[in-house]
């Protein structure tokens, strides 16, 4: 019986005037069967088209397309009469449409992408019964015999009705005959996705042959045991790259995983195990070449770092230090290089996964160097991080070299890279000194981001500045700085503040210079940098200043708790010279503020720089508020009225220079 979808679909497009040798070879396509397309033919009366579309066909389909075009202008014409209507076209080839307006036809009408309905809506649901006998029962089927093998070894081994070596024979044949039937059936198209159940239970059956041998019979050591199962392994490889078979390679993998568990002898034999893990990962390398399967990635990844902590869990101490970390880096190696592999050797580009698995690999590799590390080589761990960014960072420009399209690839590697070194500071420098470290490699970073052009090195530069402001006020703000022995200017807190504000003013300079070569997104960065390293600046000096005020009460305070009899001190004379200080500390602010923002208005006049004129107008303002709305009831008289006097003096002066330098003032601006 035809299929009712495939009638209604062939007679719609018919009427819309598709030709028949379209229809069925979009229908073909959507991925129905040839006989249900013909069937459905023959219930319209319409003649076949065969895949081919030989003249012999096109002949017999132009003859039915003229029948029934017969048929319908027939038909047409006895419901005219009918009706009363006539239904000659205008000469200019248009149809009658909704609305009474006339549009002409075009040759969309008639093309397939025209159809409201589409074919692909009649594509061949796999429906729940086949899901069921073609996949389910398949697995349930394998999974049926694996405990039927196991069952089946039991009870030989229970009534000794086999020999031990026979049934482990017995259990060798059954696993090849099915990777010898499932390579079979995997040629054919119709038993494809059949055969990689019979293959995958093949495998399952060959280790648990190896495992019987090795832990219940003790036929064979347990060296004998993990190389049957390492060629176990390798062959289930093969047959995944063979049949291209993500499920095959990772069920071959998942068995090659289990093994260290499953035959474990319970000693800590390291050597064997260290050797067996390389072995499979480096099957997952020669995967990589092939194919590109994430989740084998994924599978070989956490597999290695299961059994690896589970054996550093079980076995490990520190005079195993050199071996673990030898292996650890071998398979950290491999798995570094595997993404990358089809980008080297056959000019793949990566995807974003790739760079997923670099980072990943990279985290699990050097926290557990850590943890292993620093119970001796603490004072070292920055230099192992700064070695490895290094590596990261060659083996960036290494792919550039073989494989320059690969953009994603690149950026990933070199930016681990450089995550790599700036976690490598705080691991081996302290204090202050992390942020000095961060400042000049923001800066190295803004220099190499130009130099390369490449926005992303930039964009990591941009982060690190962020951390560097971050780390001045959460941790270096009070450091090295003790009231009564620190002095203004000269101390560790000063110094980290200056070198990162003139780190910041050189990476300004350099993006301004850049000018159109930065990304339009990016163009603001040299002001947002210039002003942030303004008020970093203005900042920094006000506690200086400060520091110099704060120590004088420092030294009176303690001076008044010590009274001596020669020059005795009342504590209420000492709150008046404090409230005395604290006047002064209060104007030398007014003043550092008004010849900061005084002096960034004529470099901005000077420069040209319409950014730092509008910073030094607004510290002005901040100045100005600050005189007449605090010092005004903070001072007492003759501090206020130097305040007062002092700013004024300010004002008119950098006026008198407005008006004495108008013209050329002008001049630079416009």
């Amino acid at each position: 019986m035809a299929n009712p979808d495939i009638v209604k679909y062939i007679s719609e497009q018919l009427q819309k005037g598709i030709a028949l040798s379209l229809i069925t070879d979009k229908l073909r396509s959507a991925g129905w069967k040839e006989a249900d397309i013909q069937l459905a033919l023959s219930s319209l009366g319409t003649a076949s088209v065969s895949a081919s579309g030989t003249s012999s066909d096109l002949r017999q389909e132009a003859a039915s397309i003229k029948s029934q075009l017969k048929y319908l202008e027939n038909r047409l014409g006895s419901l005219e009469a009918k009706l009363g209507v006539s239904s000659k076209m205008p000469e200019n080839a248009t149809t009658y449409v909704e609305g009474n307006v006339f549009e002409p036809v075009t040759a969309e009408k008639f093309s397939p992408a025209y159809s409201e309905i589409s074919p692909e809506k009649f594509q061949e649901p796999e429906k729940l019964e086949s899901k069921i006998t073609g996949k389910w029962f398949a697995a349930l089927g394998i999974l049926a015999i694996i405990f039927g093998v196991a069952f089946l070894l039991k009870y030989a081994f229970d009534n000794n009705l086999i020999g031990e070596t026979g049934r482990v024979i017995l259990g060798f044949l059954g696993g090849v005959v099915l990777l010898a039937l499932g390579d079979f059936l995997s040629r054919r198209e119709r038993y494809r996705q059949y055969s990689f159940f019979l293959s995958g239970g093949g495998l399952a059956v060959l280790y648990l042959s190896i495992y019987s041998a090795f832990n219940y019979y003790h036929l064979i050591s347990q060296a004998p045991a993990f190389v049957f199962m390492v060629i176990v392994t390798l062959i289930g490889a093969v047959l995944a790259i063979k049949q291209d078979s993500v499920w095959l390679s990772t069920l071959s993998l998942l068995g090659g995983f289990l093994t260290p568990f499953l035959a474990s002898s319970g000693e800590n034999n390291y050597p064997a195990l260290f050797t067996y893990l390389a072995i499979l990962d480096l099957t997952y390398l020669v995967i990589s070449y092939f194919k590109k399967w994430h989740k084998v990635y994924l599978l070989s990844f956490l597999g290695t770092y299961i059994v690896f902590y589970s054996w550093m869990a079980q076995f490990y101490e520190k005079a195993l230090l050199g071996p673990s970390m030898f292996v650890l880096t071998i398979y950290f190696l491999i798995f570094l290089i595997g993404p990358f592999v089809m980008s080297l050797a056959r000019k793949i580009k990566s995807e974003n996964e790739d760079i997923l698995a670099a980072v990943i690999n990279a985290g699990a590799y050097f926290v557990t160097s850590y943890i292993l590390l620093k119970p001796d080589f603490d004072a070292y761990l920055g230099f192992f991080f700064a070695g490895w960014a290094a590596a990261y960072i060659l083996g960036a420009y290494v792919l550039s070299v073989v494989n320059e399209e690969d953009r994603v690839g690149i950026l990933g590697l070199g930016g681990v890279g450089l995550v790599l070194a700036t976690a490598a500071i705080p691991i081996q420098l302290s204090s202050n000194w992390i942020t000095i470290a961060w400042a000049a490699e923001a800066m190295v970073l803004i220099w190499t981001g130009l130099s390369l052009k490449s926005q992303n090195i930039r964009a990591f530069a941009y982060i690190v500045f962020v951390l560097i402001i971050i780390r001045l006020f959460a941790f270096d703000l009070d450091s090295g700085v003790a009231i009564g022995d620190s002095v203004a200017f000269f101390n560790q807190r000063f110094m980290t503040f200056l070198f990162a504000i003139l780190m910041m003013f050189g990476a300004t300079w350099l993006l301004a210079r850049a000018g159109e070569e930065l990304e339009e997104g990016e163009r603001s960065m040299p002001v947002i940098m210039g002003v942030v390293a303004n008020l970093l600046g203005v900042f920094a000096l006000s506690m200086e200043v400060s520091q110099i005020f704060d120590k004088k009460v420092y030294e009176l305070d303690q001076a008044s708790r010590q009274p001596s009899i020669f020059a005795p001190t009342g504590r209420e004379d000492t709150w008046r010279q404090i409230d005395s200080i604290h006047n002064q500390q209060n104007l030398a602010l007014s003043v550092i503020w008004g010849l900061y923002s005084g002096f960034l208005m004529l470099v901005g006049f000077a420069k040209r720089i319409r950014s730092v004129r509008i910073l030094g107008i607004v510290g002005l303002l901040v100045v100005i508020l600050k005189v007449f709305l605090y010092d005004m009831q903070a001072l007492s008289d003759l501090y206020r009225i130097i305040s007062f006097i002092g700013l004024g003096v300010i004002l008119l002066l950098i006026s008198f220079l407005y008006y004495r330098f108008r013209e050329k003032i002008k001049e630079l601006v416009l």
